[in-house]
């Protein structure tokens, strides 16, 4: 991935974060109204703030894999005690890349998408792993 751009894009982003997130969120249950459950007892200001902040440590991470590789385990292990299914981490990305292109506009293109594509991916391919293992103990 290139690191570089998810970097300066989510730069462009940051000042319109609470936006971002509220975009993310209608989309997501828009389009996947089967994950509302998992949000029932959510206080969307608080979880709007928790989901940039991840994207940010995820960002902040992206080429210290030795770092973030324990941050993305613990988010899995969290979320899979939440009733997280892997599944739903292809809702998360499908969602999260629709959110940034609305809120980009034209200033949103192929190679952005593909690097948030591919990060989003990573992140939620290694908390599927890390709930699975946690599931296998």
């Amino acid at each position: 991935m290139d690191v570089a751009l998810l970097r300066s894009s989510f730069a462009a982003l940051q000042p319109s974060a609470d936006s971002l997130a509220r975009r993310f969120y209608a989309r997501l249950f828009a389009t996947y109204p089967q994950v509302r459950p998992l949000f029932r007892n959510t206080d969307f200001t608080e979880q709007r703030r928790k989901l940039m902040a991840s994207v940010a440590a995820v960002v902040a991470l992206a080429d210290r894999p030795d770092e973030l590789e324990p941050v993305l385990a613990r988010m899995g292990r969290e979320h899979g005690q939440l009733g997280v299914q892997p599944h739903h981490y292809d809702y998360v990305t499908a969602s999260m890349l629709a959110a940034m292109a609305d809120e980009r506009g034209q200033a949103w293109t192929p190679a952005l998408s593909d690097t948030w594509d591919e990060a989003l991916r990573f992140v939620g391919g290694r908390m599927v792993a890390a709930q699975e293992a946690a599931g296998a103990r």
